[in-house]
Formats: C-alpha cells, structure tokens, sequence
C-alpha cells in the first residue's frame, strides 16, 4: 500500500514537471517575433540565465547519473572526468564565449556556427558551412542519445515503464517545448532544471545522513562499527600486532569501520621462514602464548623474530 502510495505521488510529480516545461515553451513562443529571437532569444538573455542553462544542457544526465555511476563502478580516480570538465568550461567561458558573442554580430549577424564559420572566413561556398554542421551533428547525436537514455532509466527505475516507452516520453516532450519556445523556451526550461539539480545535490546528500541516523554514534558511524566500535573490537579480539612486530591486514581500518568488518584471518606465516613455536635448526618446539592486550605474564623474550612469553 506504501509503495502504490509512493508511485502515485512520483507519477504526479512528474506530470506536473512536464506540464510545467511546456508551459514554459508556450511563454517562449508568447515572446518570439522573429528569427532572431526564436534562435538567440533576441541576444537578450541575462548572464544567470545563460549560466544556468548552459549548465543544465552540458551537466544534467553524465552529472546526476554517469558521473557517479562511474565513481561506482571504477572508484574515485573517475572524479578526473569532473576536474578536466571543469577546466575546460572555465577556459570555455573565460576566452571563447566574449569574442564568439561579438564576433558573430560582426559577421553578419550569425545565429550558428557554422554560418559564423562561413561569414568570418570568407569562403565563397557552403562547403565550411555543410562541414561544421556535420560535425556538430554527428557529437551531438552521442549526447543528446544520452539525455534520453537518463529519461529511459529513469522511468523504468521509478515506475517499472519499459525503457523505450520512457525514452520515447522524455523525447515527445522535450521536441515539443523546444520546438514551440526556441532557444528561449530551451534557456528557461533548463533554467528550472538546473535549480532542481542544484537543490537536490544539496539536499540528497542530507536527507540520506538523516536516514541513516544522523552522524553520531548510532548514525553513520554505526553503520560501520565505528572508532570506539574497532577499539572495542580490538580490546576483546587481540592486538594488532602480529609476530614478529608485524600488523595485520587492514589495521589502519579497524578502528573506522569496526572489528566486524574486516576480519582478518587468524592465523599468519611469521617472519624468518619459520613455523610458529619451531626452532629453526628443527629442535624441539617451544611452548609460548603470543604476547596481546590484556595478557598477564613475566618478562618479555622476543626469539627467532616473535613476541614471546615464558611458559
């Protein structure tokens, strides 16, 4: 009953979100008279919402799904993916975009690249032209292809829809606000979106703290054992301290994730080639107990490498 409650309400917000987006292209359209305006929203886009959309278009299904599912897969060393994007759209924002926007008024009043690329450098033919296009075409496939397939995973994971169904609504959707409101409809629709990402970024990672318990000792530290937990672990199970002063596997963890998560094996091949309680020149064994916290004994004798204690 919980959980039909709980997809009623995810299906509800979803409509109302793709109402809301199409909503949005109808005021685009409202506030079009042109050409210009339908593809460059008039040149009049305000620095936050240019932001914002820019934004949203290149970071929305590699950021909230592909990056961290990376991360997952491959562990950290995949957050160089973040870092260089970084880089390279500060670089971007830093040299390219001021003189794209002046140049382009300059060259006839270009409203794509490619008829940038055809008025700065003078060709005398489209060959420029129908070359840049398909360049942009033929990447530009690879990344719209993979908003579509966030919108299809999505809608199987919430609402167990097949995928291609849920792919086919993301893209029914987004064509119709796009093609109705332009480059303006697109600008404030991923406006809206990049809020939304923003605001859950921020607030998922503290609604899964407070799921788990908060960060105290029960919290997210009790999920692992905690510190005291491997001290605790520590102080009933032995020391560390192997013979011979060695430390066992995953020592330096214990005592963050708790003695019940790593549990290394009990028994270890000494130092110096040796067996455990054997001479090496193949005498009769010696009958020692390791030395550990806790031990009660006489002086201590370290023999052939090992901690010992006298019989």
């Amino acid at each position: 009953m919980i959980e039909t409650a709980n997809t009623t309400v995810q299906l509800v917000a979803v409509i109302l979100y793709f109402a809301c987006m199409v909503a949005i292209g109808y005021y685009a359209y409202r506030r079009t008279t042109d050409l210009t305006d339908y593809m460059l929203a008039g040149r009049n886009l305000r620095p936050s919402t240019a932001a914002l959309s820019a934004g949203a278009s290149d970071m929305s299904g590699w950021l909230m799904m592909g990056l961290p599912g990376a991360i997952y897969a491959r562990g950290l060393v995949e957050a160089w993916i973040a870092i260089g994007l970084t880089i390279g759209a500060w670089l971007n924002w830093k040299f390219v975009a001021p003189r794209l926007r002046a140049y382009t008024e300059v060259a006839s009043n270009s409203i794509t690249i490619p008829s940038f690329l055809e008025a700065r450098f003078r060709t005398g033919n489209h060959a420029l032209r129908i070359i840049a296009g398909l360049i942009i075409l033929a990447f530009f496939i690879f990344y719209v292809s993979s908003g579509l397939v966030a919108g299809g995973q999505f809608f199987t994971v919430a609402f167990g829809l097949d995928y291609l169904q849920g792919m086919l609504i993301v893209a029914g959707v987004t064509v119709v606000y796009t093609l109705v409101g332009g480059f303006l409809g697109a600008s404030l629709t991923d406006v809206v979106q990049g809020t939304m990402m923003f605001l859950g970024l921020l607030l998922v990672p503290l609604f899964a703290v407070v799921v788990l318990g908060g960060v105290g000792e029960r919290g997210l530290r009790g999920v692992g054992g905690g510190r005291r937990a491997g001290h605790r672990g520590r102080r009933r199970g032995g020391s560390d301290e192997l013979p011979g002063g060695r430390l066992r596997p995953g020592h330096h963890l214990r005592g963050r994730l708790g003695s019940g998560v790593l549990r290394p094996a009990a028994h270890h091949r000494p130092l110096h080639g040796h067996a455990l309680g054997r001479r090496r020149s193949g005498g009769p064994p010696h009958r020692h107990r390791l030395d550990g916290p806790g031990r009660r004994g006489g002086h201590l004798h370290r023999t052939g490498g090992h901690r010992l204690l006298p019989r």
